[in-house]
C-alpha cells in the first residue's frame, strides 16, 4: 500500500522523541561493547567461531556476514603485505607431522629414498617428497609446497599428491551436511571396516554447506542434493577410478558412479585456469566471500591421465591462486573445496601401537583438528583415502 506524503510526519515523530540521538549513540556503544565481548569470547575459545558465524548468518543473513568476513580477511591480508614489505618476513607454512618412515617390508620399492628430499618448490621446479606408504610399502601420498601467487610471494600452499594406483578415494556425507530431505543413515565417520589393519591413510574436507549454493552430492544410490549442470564435479566410480569435470558434459548420471560431489565451477580445464576463476560472482562461489578475497582455501585436482589426485590447501589464497597451485601440482582439471580456517582440514593416519586403532595427524600446524578427526561423527561431508 502506498503511503501518502501527508500521512507520514517524521518531524512530529522526532519532536516526540527528544532523546532519539542519545538513544542511537547509546545503541552503538552497547553494540560495540557486545561485539568486543563476543570477540574476546571467541578469541579465548576458537571452537565457538563456526557456531557464532552460523548464528550470525541466521540472524542478519548470509550477505552481511560475508561482507564482514571480507573486511576482516582484507584487513588481515593487508597487514601481512605490509609486514612482508617492511621486514621481508611472513608466517611460514609448516608441516605438522614428523618425517615419514618407509615401512620395513619386503614389498617396499627399492628405489624409495630412506631420507625424503626437501619438499619445497617454486613455480619453476616442483619436488615431491614421500609422505605416506601403504602397509605393503607402496608409496601412496607425496607432498610439496608451492608459491602460486605473484602478487603475494610470501604465501605458500601445501600440496598432497595421491597415487590412485596405490590408494582408493571414498566420500561420506556428514551428520548434518549437506542438508537434505532424503532419508539416509549418516553416521558421519569413517566406517570401522576401513579403519582396520593400517589400511586407512588420509582424510580431508569436502565442499560448501547446502546453504552456500546447494551444490549437488550423491552417495551410493542416494541423491542428497540434485546435480546442477555445468558445475565442477568429482565422481568416484564403483571400479575405483575417479573422474573430475563438468556435470552434464564430462560427467553424467550413471549406475557405475559410487559417489559424487559438486562445488562451484571448474578451476582448471586442460591444466589452465578457467575464465570463471576471474569472475567475482557470488552465485558462482557459494554466496560467500568473493573469489579475489584471500583466505584459507582448499581444492582438489586430477592429473590428465587420471592417476593422481592433487589436494591443495593454504592460507591467504584467492581463487586464481588456488587454481595456479593445483596447476603447479600437475592437475589437468580441478575444483575448489571448502574455505576458511575452520573447514580446511587434511589428516593422515598412523596405527597406535597400544590400541591398534588409527590416530589422526594434521597436515599443517595451523590446521584445525585432533587425533580423532573423521574417526568420530562429523557434521560436514568429507573424503577419505584407503590403501588398495
Amino acid at each position: 500500500m502506498e503511503i501518502k506524503p501527508e500521512t507520514f510526519r517524521p518531524r512530529a515523530f522526532v519532536h516526540r522523541q527528544p532523546g532519539w540521538g542519545r538513544w542511537l549513540r547509546g545503541g552503538f556503544v552497547s553494540l560495540a561493547v557486545l561485539c568486543g565481548a563476543v570477540g574476546i569470547l571467541l578469541y579465548s575459545d576458537p571452537t565457538l567461531i563456526p557456531q557464532a558465524v552460523d548464528i550470525a548468518r541466521g540472524v542478519i543473513g548470509p550477505q552481511p556476514v560475508a561482507l564482514l568476513e571480507s573486511w576482516v580477511f582484507q584487513a588481515r591480508d593487508q597487514a601481512r603485505r605490509i609486514q612482508y614489505q617492511t621486514t621481508g618476513n611472513a608466517p611460514a607454512l609448516a608441516w605438522a607431522g614428523p618425517t615419514p618412515i618407509i615401512p620395513h617390508v619386503s614389498a617396499a620399492p627399492a628405489s624409495a629414498p630412506a631420507t625424503p628430499p626437501p619438499d619445497t618448490a617454486t613455480s619453476a621446479a616442483l619436488s615431491w617428497a614421500p609422505f605416506v606408504f601403504t602397509p605393503v610399502g607402496s608409496l601412496a601420498l607425496e607432498r610439496a609446497i608451492v608459491t602460486p601467487d605473484p602478487a603475494r610471494p610470501y604465501v605458500d600452499t601445501a600440496l598432497v599428491r595421491i597415487d590412485l594406483k596405490a590408494a582408493q578415494l571414498h566420500l561420506l556425507a556428514g551428520t548434518q551436511e549437506p542438508i537434505s530431505t532424503v532419508k539416509l543413515a549418516r553416521p558421519g565417520m569413517i566406517p570401522a571396516a576401513d579403519q582396520r589393519n593400517g589400511m586407512l591413510l588420509a582424510a580431508f574436507n569436502g565442499g560448501f554447506k547446502a546453504a552456500n549454493g546447494a551444490f549437488g552430492m550423491g552417495v551410493g544410490n542416494t541423491v542428497l542434493l540434485a546435480p546442477v549442470d555445468g558445475l565442477a564435479t568429482l565422481a568416484i566410480y564403483r571400479d575405483g577410478h575417479v573422474q573430475l569435470g563438468s556435470w552434464g558434459t564430462d560427467i553424467t548420471a550413471s549406475p557405475n558412479i559410487a559417489a559424487w560431489r559438486q562445488n562451484c565451477p571448474l578451476l582448471l580445464a586442460g591444466g589452465k585456469p578457467t575464465a570463471d576463476t576471474e569472475l567475482d560472482d557470488p552465485k558462482l562461489w557459494g554466496h560467500t566471500v568473493g573469489n579475489k578475497i584471500a583466505t584459507w582455501r582448499s581444492g582438489l585436482g586430477l592429473s590428465a591421465d587420471g592417476r593422481y589426485l592433487i589436494y591443495a590447501a593454504g592460507d591467504d589464497l584467492t581463487v586464481p591462486a588456488l587454481a595456479q597451485a593445483l596447476a603447479l601440482g600437475g592437475a589437468s582439471r580441478a575444483m575448489q573445496l571448502d574455505i576458511n580456517s575452520w573447514w580446511v582440514r587434511f589428516v593422515t593416519y598412523t596405527t597406535d601401537p597400544t590400541t591398534h586403532r588409527p590416530t589422526a595427524q594434521k597436515l599443517l600446524t595451523d590446521m584445525i583438528g585432533d587425533k580423532r578427526q573423521f574417526l568420530i561423527a562429523d557434521s560436514r561431508d568429507f573424503f577419505y583415502v584407503t590403501a588398495r
